[in-house]
């Protein structure tokens, strides 16, 4: 064979038997955070007609529909706040939402402030029983790689609870670390966790991620109960310039080194997140299994492309503009679909949640002796009529108090018009806590109303006196003598230091701080009775 052609053929068969690309193995991260206890679909009106947004059935037809796009290819995850919220919730200790989850699948989820808040349990007698017994009947891991104990400086041993996951899909190993706000003690039961140490996420986050890496994980993917807020149009997904950078997520974020993290599934803010920060996709899906979050994470011979999906809502049907969300009218009402297949709710998830929703319904529809002229909406940053509402039912449901003051973030629901029902109710102040009277000096009330404001807690509800300029003034128009003493009305979690208030009450006398032996919604309940029906704050 002559040189040149003998070149020509050893050349042709090296072309032939070079191998082509390798496809890109993708894994789609699915997210929901902050569903507390949300089980069941709610019904949104609009001038006569409604639909249903929603539920964890619905959201397990969502789910169906990816898994059949991408077999064997979807990771589940949670933001932490599985629980506390609704009576089929705090009822069963959270035994509703462990079943629904296990049934939908979840690949893991991660531990939430509100975890921790219904104490002990029948058999689990710790301060962290209920918790305890809820991981153990989960068929996912719970993971918080900056939970420690913190008599043994190690993390607890609990049964299935991890500081990360390594897990396969999509043939792609995939690490799975999970961290909890730092600010657990101040916003969930104080007294439920005195044993425990929330250490700063960062390098527990990295020494995770790194060790993930060595077992050849391919993706790292943080899920958080650490959140976060944006302003500006939610579809730029790289404009983060208005987005929060003093949350404790974009501290986080910006503190470990670029390459840590692929994708985060955030949570706790109760806020909607679509952004790239520093290169990492971050994905925020509000709350109350309304709508969910998905990042697509492709891994190729050039690395890792990540790939943000704007949030989905979770509709069992839509209305004829589109949507499930509330809206003064429509045109109708149509079948939702989602990747072109109509949704159908999870059969299965219904199953598993159906007990626990027929055990309460009859509690659930009783009407409560309150009819609402208007609806009333929460706040968080400014006062609002239903937290005014609350407030002064706290402080005519202790005899002498002449101040009124609930949280914000303890009003977890809005309210519509017409017929209250036990649901909403309880939905609006789920939390079993007692009312408090606190005799304070003028300055320690001034200290307790501002304390939650200052460490980012939201804005103080009060009656019987208000906020202007920065102090606390009487409605009465006289401000605060510091030196007088003050009978304040409050609910539990503040009285024992929640929300940023543990340096005003921790310093109080023991017979400075006195107990009205009835729930705070009992007590708020019949202060609402007593106005002239329909209320019109």
């Amino acid at each position: 064979m002559r040189p040149v052609l003998a070149v020509l053929v050893l050349a042709a068969s090296l072309c032939r038997a070079a191998p082509p690309p390798a496809a890109p193995r993708c894994v789609e991260i699915v997210g929901t955070a902050d569903v507390h206890g949300h089980l069941a679909p709610e019904k949104v009106d609009a001038a006569g007609a409604s639909v249903e947004r929603g539920g964890l059935p619905a959201f397990g037809g969502y789910l169906n529909i990816l898994r059949r796009k991408y077999p064997g290819a979807v990771v589940l995850l949670d933001g932490g706040d599985l629980f506390q919220g609704t009576l089929p919730s705090n009822l069963s200790k959270g035994a509703a939402v462990i079943a629904a989850y296990n049934t939908l699948g979840y690949t893991a989820t991660a531990v939430g402030n509100h975890e921790f808040d219904f104490g002990p349990d029948a058999g689990a007698p710790g301060l962290t029983g209920a918790l305890e017994k809820r991981m153990a009947e989960a068929r996912f891991p719970f993971l918080a790689a900056n939970l420690y104990d913190r008599a043994t400086g190690k993390r607890p041993a609990w049964k299935n609870f991890a500081p990360s996951a390594l897990v396969q899909a999509g043939g792609v190993k995939v690490g799975l670390i999970g961290a909890i706000t730092v600010d657990t003690p101040n916003v969930t039961t104080p007294g439920n966790v005195v044993g425990l140490e929330f250490r700063d996420a960062a390098p527990e986050v990295l020494a995770e991620a790194k060790r993930l890496r060595a077992q050849g994980a391919e993706l790292v993917v943080l899920t958080a109960h650490i959140g976060g807020g944006c302003g500006g149009d939610p579809k730029k997904l790289d404009d983060v310039s208005q987005c929060d950078a003093s949350s404790e997520l974009w501290r986080l974020l910006h503190a470990l080194p670029k390459g840590t993290l692929d994708a985060v599934v955030a949570g706790h803010t109760h806020r909607y997140l679509t952004k790239y920060v520093d290169g990492v996709a971050v994905i925020e899906s509000g709350s109350y299994s309304r709508s969910f979050g998905w990042v697509e994470s492709c891994v190729g011979p050039k690395g890792v492309k990540t790939t943000l999906k704007l949030p989905t809502d979770v509709c069992v049907d839509t209305w004829a503009e589109g949507g499930c969300g509330a809206r003064d009218k429509s045109a109708g009402v149509k079948p939702s679909k989602f990747l072109g297949e109509k949704i159908v709710p999870d059969a299965a998830v219904e199953k598993a949640a159906a007990p626990f929703l027929a055990k309460v319904k009859e509690l659930e529809d009783e009407p409560v002796g309150v009819t609402l002229a208007a609806p009333l909406v929460r706040t968080h940053d400014a006062p609002s009529a239903i937290g005014h509402l609350i407030a002064e039912g706290l402080r005519r449901g202790v005899p002498g108090a002449s101040i009124g003051v609930m949280n914000a973030g303890g009003i977890r629901a809005d309210l519509v018009a017409g017929p209250m029902r036990y649901r909403q109710l309880f939905e609006l102040l789920p939390f079993e806590s007692r009312v408090v009277a606190l005799r304070l000096t003028g300055r320690q009330v001034r200290e307790f109303v501002l304390a939650p404001m200052k460490a980012g807690h939201g804005f103080s509800q009060v009656a019987g006196a208000h906020v202007t300029g920065g102090d606390v003034v009487l409605d009465d128009g006289k401000p605060l003598d510091d030196k007088a003493e003050y009978v304040l009305a409050t609910n539990e979690f503040l009285a024992d230091g929640g929300d940023g208030v543990r340096a005003v009450t921790s310093a109080l006398a023991k017979d400075r701080k006195s107990y009205v032996e009835r729930p705070m919604r009992d007590v708020v309940l019949d202060y609402l009775k007593s106005l002239p029906q329909p209320l019109r704050p």
